[in-house]
């Protein structure tokens, strides 16, 4: 799918989607172009924040497709990254390299790596954020992530962190079985069935009595 400009292209890859990275985003200054940048979601990442990361990019699609391309803002100065954190659900690390959050269950992770380090957060040593959730157990993979590359537009990747560190319940997809790690990390309650809709008694309104005469006051 390609936005209306065919600089801005989604693929989805429905054989790797509970696995393997099964949908980008990507930006291009034209049909032959190379890639500027790339956003990569793998796994079973919560439907909220792919949500939130495909609105924002179809919301600055219409704002200014050329800050989508080029993630050149028309303010004054360089664009921020601001990060809403609650001290009691995340631990912050700060090195030289690299800029970390974790969650306080140990599960959901956040990095970012700074300007100039040749430190690599994935196999893609473009990737300059890493957003991704893995089991407790040493070794086991990751169960989902969300990688960005270092030119994508910071309001793109602001929007996605807003939603993963604001604390709220995530939805997930229900496929008909989870991945082995997943299944300790979620619990399934089975909503019961809604009442059957009572049927309505008819009802028809008794029409004003009359006197000889004319009708009654």
């Amino acid at each position: 799918m390609a936005s209306p400009c065919d600089r801005v292209v989604i693929q989805h890859d429905q054989q790797a989607q509970k696995t393997g990275q099964h949908l980008t985003i990507t930006a291009r200054s034209g049909l032959d172009g190379k890639d500027r940048w790339r956003a990569a979601i793998s796994g079973v990442v919560p439907v909220e924040y792919l949500l939130h990361l495909t609105l924002q990019v179809h919301h600055e699609l219409d704002l200014d497709p050329d800050y989508v391309v080029y993630g050149l803002d028309s303010g004054p100065g360089p664009e921020p990254i601001l990060l809403d954190v609650d001290e009691d659900s995340w631990d912050m690390e700060v090195d030289e390299d690299f800029f970390m959050l974790g969650s306080a269950d140990g599960i959901v992770t956040v990095a970012n790596r700074r300007d100039g380090s040749t430190m690599q957060l994935a196999p893609d040593p473009d990737v300059s954020w890493h957003i991704g959730a893995h089991g407790h157990s040493l070794g086991m993979k990751a169960l989902w992530r969300i990688t960005f590359t270092q030119d994508t537009p910071l309001a793109i990747v602001n929007a996605t962190l807003d939603r993963v560190l604001d604390g709220s319940p995530a939805i997930r997809a229900m496929p008909t079985s989870l991945p082995p790690g997943l299944q300790p990390h979620v619990r399934v309650q089975r909503l019961p069935a809604p009442p059957a809709p009572t049927a309505r008694a008819s009802f028809r309104p008794t029409p004003p009595s009359t006197a000889p005469g004319g009708p009654s006051r």
